[in-house]
């Protein structure tokens, strides 16, 4: 450990210094960093328990600049050794200034020893990097940094830091990156979803092939980045292997990685055998009766499904959140190879896509999101080469009315959006293979009686009637399409 920092990210608090003091007891040669920031305290100028001055740096605060070095060199006058604690999140010419200030700027002699920029994150289990995202609009960066990335100034912002850390160093010239290190590559499950862990430093990947475990290898892609930003490993795919491959028989895969300076060490070899099951997508039906490898078959699935976290300040990082999270729980459960196909519900109204008092645009906002929230499952599905089915799905009658003499325009709209898009998928032979709306009431009375609407929820509120011709004939329609 380098140093202990004492009230970090505090503003103006003095640290316990008899908690200092008892720390420098019992280890004397341990450095202790004063943490408070926005200014520089006599205090931890004058504590002989302080060893190194911290500052961070942030626009909201009005400090985050170079200007805030030289203020900061100035007040402590080489009494202690000074570091910028945090800065960054600005564009590329501030935190130019502000690195070549810290590494040139002296005080009679005395510079900034060292200089901390928010912020950098590490590579994913399952390929991409994690990213952190700021309300002023900007991300994480990766090393050792991406042209994807370059509306986020990354290759920018990189070529900078190492510049500032070979001037630290006294270096004139920066050293070159490091040879990568080899790649993880994880358990290969369909040919068309192969991902890895990257490697530390790499900036491109080779895929090779072979179908013996000693080689020879095929090289069957290069130059594949894993540097999208927001990589999401449930809905992304690193890379994808199109090539016609023999039933029941043994592929074997390794990934190299890449960078300017050469390339790293194959990594681990997945082995796939492309069986009967996986290269047919769906079963056929015979009588009435589903057929799997010649045999009558029963379909299983887990019904596993998620929605949108609601009543949250911050519904853009919550539903990141969930999307990450939860696909990749999503993803995990169905790769169990007992389960045959995926399920999804989607509830406007529950999840807050649709409201009663604006229906008109709701509706269209709540077919736009149900558009990519099926696409994202989809994607799910066509990685594990699975069908896929919208288990469950309703939409209120106009103004939310429970009576059955009430319009359905606008939940024959959301219908006809959704049964689109499954008739889509069927004539493209894609994954996404049906759907149960919720539900029909047949001659229910609404409000009165259990009929299609789940117990807790008012009677009617989804509930498709036998008068409601119009929808009726929607759901025949979508049907007949799939026949």
């Amino acid at each position: 450990m380098l140093a202990g920092e004492c009230a970090a990210t505090t503003l103006l608090s003095a640290p316990s210094w008899s908690t200092v003091a008892h720390i420098h007891a019992l280890a004397p040669q341990q450095l202790i960093v004063d943490g408070t920031y926005l200014s520089i305290n006599d205090y931890a100028i004058n504590n002989p328990h302080v060893d190194i001055i911290s500052n961070h740096f942030y626009t909201v605060n009005g400090n985050n600049n170079h200007n805030t070095i030289k203020q900061n060199l100035k007040k402590i006058a080489g009494k202690k050794a000074y570091m910028v604690g945090e800065f960054g999140l600005e564009d590329a010419s501030v935190i130019k200034d502000i690195m070549e200030t810290a590494v040139h700027h002296d005080v009679n002699g005395a510079k900034t020893v060292g200089a901390f920029i928010w912020g950098f994150r590490g590579h994913r289990h399952d390929g991409g990097f994690y990213f952190h995202k700021e309300g002023s609009g900007h991300y994480s960066y990766r090393l050792p940094g991406f042209k994807e990335a370059d509306n986020n100034q990354e290759n920018a912002i990189i070529g900078i830091v190492r510049n500032a850390i070979a001037g630290m160093d006294g270096t004139k010239v920066v050293p070159p990156l490091a040879v990568p290190e080899a790649p993880k590559l994880r358990k290969i499950i369909s040919p068309t979803n192969i991902k890895w862990m990257g490697s530390p430093l790499g900036r491109h990947y080779r895929i090779e092939r072979s179908e013996n475990e000693a080689g020879p290898w095929k090289v069957i892609a290069s130059n594949i980045s894993d540097g999208k930003p927001q990589f999401n490993p449930a809905v992304d795919t690193l890379f994808s292997d199109t090539s016609t491959l023999k039933i029941d028989k043994p592929y074997y895969y390794r990934v190299i990685a890449k960078n300017e300076s050469g390339e790293s060490k194959p990594s681990n070899i997945q082995s796939l055998v492309i069986g009967q099951t996986t290269s047919n997508k769906f079963v056929t039906v015979q009588n009435g009766q589903f057929i799997k490898n010649g045999r009558p078959y029963y379909f299983v699935g887990a019904n596993y499904w998620y929605g949108p976290l609601l009543g949250t300040s911050d519904a853009g990082l919550a539903r990141m959140r969930i999307e990450l999270d939860d696909m990749q729980i999503y993803q995990r459960i169905h790769q169990n190879p007992k389960i045959d196909y995926l399920t999804m519900h989607i509830w406007p109204k529950n999840w807050s896509w649709y409201d009663p008092k604006n229906e008109s645009l709701s509706t269209l906002v709540a077919i736009e999101k149900a558009t990519k929230y099926i696409n994202q499952h989809i994607a799910t599905a066509d990685k594990l080469n699975k069908p896929i089915v919208l288990s469950e799905f309703g939409f209120p009658r106009d103004q939310e009315s429970l009576s059955a003499t009430q319009s359905t325009s606008f939940r024959n709209q959301f219908y006809q959006a959704v049964f689109t898009q499954i008739a889509d998928s069927f004539a493209k032979q894609g994954t996404f293979a049906g759907s149960n709306f919720w539900g029909y009431a047949g001659i229910g009375e609404a409000g009165k009686n259990l009929i299609a609407d789940p117990p807790q929820e008012p009677q009617g509120l989804n509930s498709v009637f036998s008068s409601d011709k119009q929808t009726l004939e929607i759901i025949r329609e979508a049907n007949a399409r799939l026949h």
